[in-house]
């Protein structure tokens, strides 16, 4: 990382199902999500995320007779300095080259002639809650995302004193304070999950891990008893096995539309959908750096520095489809190097 370069992390909490749409369906689910190509583990485009942040971070107009809903007062200029300029909307074409010829004869720069501040790769699936025959469920993670984790952090200038727990094929790995494990009829450990049994081994490195995680989670009061959850419900699977949980738990909804007249099923509407279930954890890594937009004196530290203290007041997003169903609702929590403004001190 440079000096004129800032890097942090945005952590994703799903309160509700989360549906990031993903490429046609060509198996038994008509509407999957997104997946990562190489581990086929449930990720959110950067794109998606981005769009997100500064539909919460503008705020929106205030007449209710407005002809589009999309319409926005006056972005404050951090905004269009951290995301980029708002596109031109068609029937303001017009009136934009009119804008755009004034401004050069002025001399100044056109408002599409800057990129934003603000680059964000895709959110990671960092826990992922499996349904478990005890305790409810169990966040599940996994030695190569938490290690992928690890190198973010690093970017980041993150330090941590956890490190990476590394489960035997076959069993599974939690902490001293589990509460998700039973005993099976010969009085072996085991964890249950998706009615699946795994054998456990306890080690104080997931307990580590846990509470380190619990800074994560998004610091409002609604959160101090899940973060409390995290010791005693995480456990750390195979690469092997997470991806299969990753891959076949997902939550897939059977949807109709009613035709009005006959009061049943309209022709051709019925469809299934994916979504990432409520409980997940998800995480990508961001930088800043300084303005780009001519004249502006905003530095990468500024910046940062708006965008956390916007998400400190908004608290949460709303991220994917379906919102009219409740879909997306996700919780935020900011991590950089020195962050005593917004929750949790990341070290």
């Amino acid at each position: 990382m440079t000096n004129e370069e800032k890097a942090f992390l945005l952590f994703l909490y799903t309160e509700t199902p989360l549906h990031a749409g993903g490429e046609t369906g060509f198996g038994t689910v008509d509407l999957p999500i997104q997946r990562e190509r190489i581990t086929r583990l449930p990720v959110v485009q950067g794109s998606g995320v981005k769009g997100a942040l500064r539909e919460t971070l503008t705020p929106r107009k205030k007449d209710p007779g407005r002809e589009n809903d999309s319409e926005r007062d006056k972005a404050p200029a951090w905004i269009n300095e951290l995301f980029g300029p708002e596109p031109v909307q068609p029937k303001d074409e017009t009136k934009a080259n009119q804008q755009d010829e004034g401004d050069d004869k002025k001399g100044n720069e056109k408002t599409s002639m800057w990129a934003g501040a603000l680059s964000l790769l895709d959110a990671r699936l960092l826990l992922f809650p499996i349904r478990s025959v005890k305790g409810g469920w169990a966040w599940a993670t996994s030695p190569i995302q938490l290690q992928r984790l690890q190198r973010d952090l690093e970017i980041a200038g993150i330090t941590v004193d956890w490190k990476v727990p590394l489960p035997n094929e076959g069993s599974v790995l939690v902490g001293t304070s589990c509460n998700v494990n039973i005993k099976d009829s010969s009085g072996k450990s085991v964890v249950i999950l998706e009615d699946t049994p795994y054998g456990t081994q306890s080690t104080d490195d997931v307990e580590k891990l846990a509470k380190w995680l619990g800074k994560a989670l998004p610091n409002q009061d609604s959160y101090k008893d899940f973060r409390n959850r995290l010791p005693s419900q995480l456990i750390v699977m195979t690469d092997t096995d997470f991806t299969y949980v990753g891959e076949l738990a997902t939550e897939v909804h059977t949807r109709i539309r009613i035709d009005y007249e006959t009061g049943t099923v309209a022709k051709g509407a019925l469809w299934t959908e994916e979504t990432l279930p409520s409980e997940s954890l998800l995480w990508s890594l961001a930088t800043v750096v300084a303005s780009r937009k001519s004249g502006s004196k905003r530095g990468a530290a500024d910046l940062v520095k708006e965008l956390q203290d916007g998400l400190a007041a908004k608290t949460r997003i709303r991220l994917g489809g379906d919102r009219t169903i409740g879909r997306g609702w996700v919780g935020v929590q900011f991590m950089a190097k020195r962050s005593p403004e917004v929750g949790h001190d990341s070290k």
